[in-house]
């Protein structure tokens, strides 16, 4: 069964846009059971892990551009959950965005934060770059900012566990899934 779910109203340009990617998604079948994310200036695809749930309402009051859940429980209460966002930057500034986070993270967790940048040796996608970060504090959060040098997109997905404790194999198995399966597309 596909899932598409758009995020805002379609301006002309973009309904043909995304007409073209639906035959192409359709023909192809990259995105099974997908999302179509986007806003004025940028879109991406993202894929629901098998028994989460991807919402584009709940966090938009925070700036949140998805939150994904496990079923059966809310973003707001569940122990863990994910978040994704676009990012106004250019991939060549990701590296500094990580650390410009880690500053705005220890000013309102305190220096005692314990923060792990993680290289990602192989990227998940052709033509993209990483770059991510593990943090400890009163959550835990695994952080990994994506970009794309083609379509000039950035964005920020991050894992949230509010126990403070890495979450278990599933819940980190869902994160990367949904990491793989992100494509930034270009501006239309």
């Amino acid at each position: 069964m596909r899932k598409i779910l758009l995020a805002k109203r379609m301006s002309p340009i973009w309904i043909s846009a995304f007409a073209a990617l639906l035959l192409i998604i359709n023909v192809s079948g990259v995105l099974a059971d997908g999302l179509i994310v986007y806003g004025d200036t940028w879109a991406m695809t993202i894929a629901e892990p098998p028994g989460w749930i991807g919402d584009t309402e709940a966090g938009a009051s925070l700036g949140l551009n998805i939150v994904l859940y496990p079923e059966g429980s809310r973003w707001t209460d569940g122990n863990a959950y994910i978040y994704g966002m676009a990012l106004a930057i250019k991939p060549a500034d990701i590296k500094r965005q990580r650390k410009e986070d880690r500053r705005l993270n220890e000013e309102h967790f305190g220096k005692d934060i314990r923060w792990h940048d993680i290289d990602i040796q192989k990227p998940y996608s052709a033509g993209q770059v990483y770059a991510a970060a593990e943090m400890y504090a009163k959550s835990y959060e695994k952080m990994v900012w994506i970009g794309d040098e083609k379509s000039k997109g950035v964005a920020l997905f991050v894992l949230n566990a509010r126990d403070g404790k890495r979450p278990n194999k599933n819940v980190l198995d869902a994160f990367e899934k949904v990491l793989k399966s992100v494509v930034l597309m270009q501006k239309m």
